[in-house]
């Protein structure tokens, strides 16, 4: 939606998510809001890892356009493997951003 503009300038990336997010996404199909935390992910404040932890990166079906919290990929994935599961999913991201990501 033209209205949901979510994403800052970057040098690394070319763009990302705004870190300390909160705003509306609404289209007809959905009315959700999105959080990020202070890394500009749509996820938890990632501490030290306590056990196994798994990095997701991806585009919009990571990031969970237009999911609720709780029922995005990244949730869902981190209660059924029972590990900490870190959403780097942005959406418009495209394996060039992915590399950079990782480092």
């Amino acid at each position: 939606p033209a209205k949901f503009s979510p994403w800052v300038r970057s040098e690394r990336f070319g763009f990302r998510l705004a870190p300390g997010l909160s705003m509306p996404m609404r289209s007809p199909e959905y009315d959700v809001v999105v959080e990020t935390n202070s890394l500009g992910m749509r996820d938890d404040e990632p501490g030290p890892p306590a056990g196994k932890r798994v990095l997701l990166l991806g585009d919009s079906f990571t990031m969970g356009y237009g999911v609720e919290r709780g029922r995005i990929f990244a949730d869902l994935l981190e209660k059924d493997l029972g590990v900490d599961v870190v959403n780097a999913g942005t959406g418009g991201y495209e394996i060039v951003q992915q590399p950079r990501v990782l480092a």
